[in-house]
């Protein structure tokens, strides 16, 4: 297919007990080949990986009573973005073959980008239904919980140099759940409720300039040297170099944000059959949420 991709796909149902315990299992595969590639890092970039993995269980004990649970594990994970310039200045072009004489800034599908870049999002999941059939009603419970974890990794001066790094890491999880109460269809049905969700979110952020990890001002070549403070001097013209790098290198951007939600409902639905050809739904619902946000930066 396009860029090598590959598509690979399975279920397979299997009932243990007849009309009482059964299984399905789903299993989905997408690989494609990246279209970018970095010499610098020796990779190809936009590569993508896909895994998922999804499985029921269903069990009705009895005949009145319906149980359902599912579970859910997913994959993804790709090498970069491959972010390439392709219309480099002057001034790029000279300072980014300083670090590396092969850069050129032609749309060619190459990037020469330095840094480690890519991402990768774990997903689990879990979820059940159970229904149960007594007194002309059915009630039923459900509900579910999800979490993932995504870490990514991005080279932002998009070129050789060990300028500008961005760091995230986002962490998820959410719950719900739902009980309610369904009469049997008739001239007047009704049904009520109460729903639960939960939700918490942390994002991790690191913005480094120049980290000091990867420039090192005594190693750096009087053209590189040069190079930088002629990049920088408009800007802050009066310090020498080595102090102008010096304090760039110790700016980094650590950012935190965590939020939590819960939410808490209570409703109610009656449909009445007034006549042959006219229905009066009336309905309610009370609702509640709560949020709490934390929002915090440093620089070191």
């Amino acid at each position: 297919g396009d860029r090598n991709s590959e598509r690979f796909d399975i279920m397979a149902n299997a009932p243990i007990i007849e009309d009482i315990l059964a299984v399905r299992i789903a299993v989905q595969r997408h690989d494609q080949d990246g279209w970018v590639e970095n010499p610098e890092r020796s990779i190809t970039e936009v590569i993508n990986d896909k895994m998922t993995i999804k499985g029921k269980i269903g069990l009705d004990p009895t005949p009145n009573i319906s149980m359902v649970l599912g579970l859910e594990y997913s994959e993804i994970y790709d090498t970069g973005s491959g972010l390439e310039v392709i219309e480099a200045t002057d001034s790029t072009l000279q300072f980014f073959q300083l670090f590396n004489g092969d850069f050129e800034g032609n749309p060619n599908r190459t990037t020469w980008k330095d840094g480690d870049e890519g991402a990768a999002r774990t997903t689990k999941g879990i979820t059940f239904n159970t229904d149960i059939e007594a007194w002309n009603h059915t009630f039923t419970i459900l509900g579910g919980y999800t979490e993932f974890d995504d870490d990514a990794l991005f080279d932002a001066d998009v070129g050789p140099v060990p300028l500008i790094t961005w760091d995230n890491q986002d962490l998820y999880e959410q719950w719900s759940l739902e009980a309610r109460i369904l009469s049997e269809p008739g001239d007047f049905e009704y049904v009520a409720g109460l729903y639960a969700f939960g939700s918490e979110y942390n994002a991790f952020t690191v913005l480094s300039m120049l980290p000091s990890d990867s420039i090192d001002t005594d190693v750096l070549t009087g053209g590189q040297l040069a190079a930088i403070g002629d990049l920088l001097a408009p800007l802050i013209a009066p310090l020498p170099v080595g102090e102008i790098i010096a304090i760039a290198a110790s700016d980094t951007l650590f950012q935190t944000f965590d939020q939590t939600t819960t939410t808490y409902a209570a409703y109610a639905q009656l449909t009445g059959k007034i006549l042959p050809w006219l229905e009066l739904v009336v309905g309610a619902r009370i609702h509640r949420e709560e949020k709490e946000a934390h929002f915090k930066q440093e620089f070191e």
